[in-house]
């Protein structure tokens, strides 16, 4: 399933005693939600997949786009 890694418990947000730490926040931790669940992992962790079926590839980019959301500007 695709949205495995994305929903399961790997890319847990590891401790990294602050080595990437900015502005007094970790720059890696991600909050997103998915199917109405929020999740909390660590963006340094990838979500690679490796011959992907084009059938799946847009609920990738959907995933992607979850997870990596547009930032708005005021």
């Amino acid at each position: 399933m695709i949205k495995k890694p994305f929903i399961d418990d790997s890319h847990m947000c590891k401790n990294c005693k602050g080595m990437r730490m900015e502005n007094g926040n970790c720059r890696y931790l991600k909050t997103y939600t998915l199917d109405n669940v929020s999740y909390i992992k660590c963006a340094e962790e990838s979500f690679m997949y490796y011959n992907m079926d084009a059938e799946n590839a847009s609920m990738y980019v959907e995933l992607l786009t979850a997870f990596y959301p547009i930032k708005r500007t005021v």
